[in-house]
């Protein structure tokens, strides 16, 4: 099936980078983009990738646009960019794994991508130890182990040995041979045959996978997790301080101070959602997954609450010990932290996305994820009060499952459209 562009034109900073380039590739062929820096080569590769909009013009397959399909112009194309979104607290085979798990391999592919760039004795390695070129290779190694058709490739030479280009030129022929398409913006030669050059004029399963990687890098970095709940327990502890040890006004202040507290440390993280991912290039690639943004974007919000709400839920009764809570309230402390912390994930990822790649973006986050908790907090300590004073809870604890439920649907939307924002 044929991949092409007609009269495509790309705006980058107010600068148009190029203007009505048409390109063409059949099954079996490469596309090589040469130029000198600053040309377009990689603004055209991610206008391919369905990374960035492109300003005028028609990308996509035979079949229909990519714009029209996105979720099948994922599964079909393999991009490397830049940055290797590789994972230093993995090893390298959980690197490889992961990603071909991700995007529809599996573990007998990545490995054998490991053997064919020459890194499968060093598959129990940490990846914190390898080299510019290791981590290069490691980065190229996610193309074969995935069954995409079009493979996208940025300056994939950096950094590679000869022995490691001669590797790259044997996959992309090997590739080629079974119908495979592969577009290439080197400055280098490479002995690629048949090359055009363009002329100017199964998703549930990818979402549990997704959340084991993320389980797996939180438990990897566990002091993270410890952090916010020793904030949680320490910022509580600091409120008998301020306004005395009295028992009577510590018990009333006990809903109020553990919704305030838990909030709070749950923010602690929100920064961290995205950053990571874009700073390595981990997310150009889950932008290119098969699964849907959006539904990466639940992942990310269930690994949060499971490494950060969750601990605190199992902490919440400790605090409402200290504060000398009654008995009749630790029902509805527990029904209502477990109906709102999935709440403060998902706003919270809309906060981390609207931010990612801002300056000052903790302050801003803030400001932004504030206001739109504040009826958690509110419910959330109100379900509380009303138990330990004999009224009914019902109406709060729905109240709260419509906003998780809202925030459901909404959140993981919103913050795919910021997100996608972000990475053009």
């Amino acid at each position: 099936m044929r991949f092409f562009g007609e009269g495509l034109s790309c705006i980058r900073g107010e600068r148009l980078v190029f203007h009505g380039l048409d390109f063409s590739i059949e099954p079996g062929e490469a596309l090589v983009l040469t130029g000198r820096n600053g040309s377009g080569k990689t603004s055209l590769l991610r206008v391919m990738a369905g990374l960035t909009r492109c300003s005028d013009g028609t990308i996509g397959w035979d079949d229909g646009s990519i714009r029209d399909e996105p979720e099948r112009h994922c599964a079909r194309t393999a991009y490397a960019g830049h940055l290797d979104a590789v994972k230093p607290v993995l090893t390298v085979r959980e690197n490889a794994v992961g990603w071909a798990l991700l995007n529809g391999g599996d573990e007998g592919s990545a490995l054998a991508a490991l053997e064919i760039f020459g890194l499968a004795d060093l598959a129990d390695m940490p990846a914190r130890y390898l080299s510019a070129g290791q981590r290069h290779r490691l980065s190229l190694s996610r193309l074969p182990a995935r069954p995409a058709q079009l493979w996208l490739m940025d300056e994939p030479t950096v950094a590679l040995d000869a022995a490691s280009v001669a590797a790259l030129n044997d996959a992309v022929a090997a590739h080629r041979k079974t119908g495979g398409m592969a577009v290439i913006a080197t400055n280098v030669s490479l002995p690629v045959e048949n090359v055009r050059i363009p002329r100017h004029g199964g998703v549930m399963n990818g979402f549990v996978r997704f959340v084991r990687r993320e389980l797996n890098l939180a438990l990897r970095q566990a002091g993270d997790s410890v952090v916010i709940v020793l904030f949680f327990i320490l910022a509580a502890v600091l409120f008998p301080f301020g306004i005395g040890p009295e028992p009577n006004i510590l018990s009333r202040m006990a809903a109020g101070t553990v919704w305030v507290t838990a909030l709070l440390a749950a923010m602690l993280s929100f920064e961290r959602l995205f950053v990571p991912d874009y700073e390595d290039g981990s997310l150009e690639q889950l932008a290119l997954a098969p699964i849907p943004l959006e539904l990466t974007v639940l992942a990310k919000a269930a690994a949060h609450w499971l490494t950060t709400g969750l601990p605190l839920l199992i902490a919440a009764p400790v605090i409402a010990v200290m504060f000398g809570m009654p008995e009749q309230g630790y029902g509805a402390l527990m029904t209502s932290m477990a109906l709102g912390t999935p709440v403060l994930s998902l706003i919270g990822t809309v906060g981390a996305a609207l931010t990612l790649g801002a300056r000052r973006g903790g302050v801003l986050l803030a400001l932004l994820v504030l206001p739109l908790v504040i009826p958690v907090l509110i419910f959330g300590a109100a379900s509380i009060e009303a138990a330990i004073g004999g009224f009914p809870v019902g109406p709060h604890l729905l109240l709260m499952g419509g906003m998780l439920l809202g925030a459901r649907v909404l959140c993981p939307w919103a913050a795919a459209a910021s997100l996608r924002q972000a990475l053009e």
